[in-house]
């Protein structure tokens, strides 16, 4: 029996851009990792040991200091896994959704509403370009954990209807988790890619995505028709 190939999704919810001024916009991202996933991971991992190595702990900002993240507030940590991104940026493929609160109308400006616009545009397109170039039969969505059972149930579900209409005829399955992010290093990782995207958008700053590296992002603009 052929092994079913795997497509593995990041995302990153909302970040907020120009929400005091207009238009008002909103950046939602989406990290593809290339072939299996395994040689970024595998680079994170030496990142986290060249960090305990350097500083003789995981964290200098909780107590327990019992676990590593790739966004810990130390410039250590930082500096280590912008190289460690920057060298591995072809095991990776960004995709951003920029999406315009005024294209939608105003009565549907809820952030429900939001969510489900910008993420039936970013799966769109993401799963149309990963697809014209490699046969996936199933692919994973992995989102950070979202505390409040109400909404994540309500995230999850916005993100599993996209999916059932984005692939619907293609034979595709798919699988959406949340969890936690201190149990995943690329998810960690998404976290810098999305900062990268939102200091180009929010202050038309390109310095932080030049430090990832060559890697290829798509991004989709979702604007008033």
């Amino acid at each position: 029996m052929a092994r079913k190939r795997y497509s593995y999704i990041l995302m990153k919810r909302a970040t907020c851009i120009s929400a005091t001024r207009e238009p008002a916009f909103f950046l939602y991202t989406g990290l593809v990792l290339t072939g299996e996933g395994f040689p970024l991971h595998r680079a994170l991992l030496e990142c986290r040991y060249a960090v305990i190595a350097a500083q003789g702990r995981f964290s200098n900002s909780h107590e327990r200091n019992d676990y590593f993240h790739a966004t810990e507030d130390s410039l250590e940590t930082r500096e280590r896994v912008f190289s460690t991104l920057r060298k591995h940026s072809n095991d990776a493929r960004g995709y951003a959704a920029i999406l315009e609160k005024a294209a939608l109308a105003p009565n549907r400006q809820t952030p429900e509403e939001l969510f489900q616009t910008a993420a039936q545009s970013l799966l769109s397109a993401l799963v149309t370009t990963e697809t014209r170039n490699a046969s996936y039969s199933h692919i994973s969505i992995m989102l950070d954990s979202i505390p409040v059972q109400k909404k994540r149930k309500a995230i999850v579900g916005t993100l599993k209807r996209a999916l059932a209409t984005v692939l619907e005829g293609t034979g595709m399955t798919f699988t959406v988790m949340p969890m936690a992010s201190k149990s995943d290093l690329a998810l960690q990782a998404v976290d810098y890619y999305a900062w990268a995207l939102y200091r180009k958008w929010e202050s038309n700053d390109p310095s932080q995505l030049a430090r990832l590296g060559d890697v290829s992002i798509h991004t989709i603009r979702v604007a008033p028709s």
